[in-house]
């Protein structure tokens, strides 16, 4: 299996790397308001809005290889 071409999400700093002092796996990437934020890879959204989870305002989107998943939290 080959993985999917994976494009950065937007143009800003890491600012804590995956896993990190708050355990969730995943790496937060530090973005002002109103920064556009695409897709790393096309695919189907899942969830949008406020799900409940933590993740405030978010967008999960699951790749169109089935098995990447993407969420972009706290927007």
């Amino acid at each position: 299996m080959t993985a999917p071409a994976i494009a950065w999400p937007a143009h800003a700093p890491i600012s804590q790397e995956y896993g990190g002092a708050s355990g969730h796996p995943g790496m937060d990437i530090a973005a002002t308001a109103g920064t556009p934020i695409s897709a790393a890879t096309s695919g189907t959204v899942l969830q949008a809005g406020d799900g409940g989870d933590g993740y405030g305002n978010a967008v999960v989107i699951q790749g169109d290889d089935g098995q990447l998943f993407t969420r972009y939290g706290h927007q």
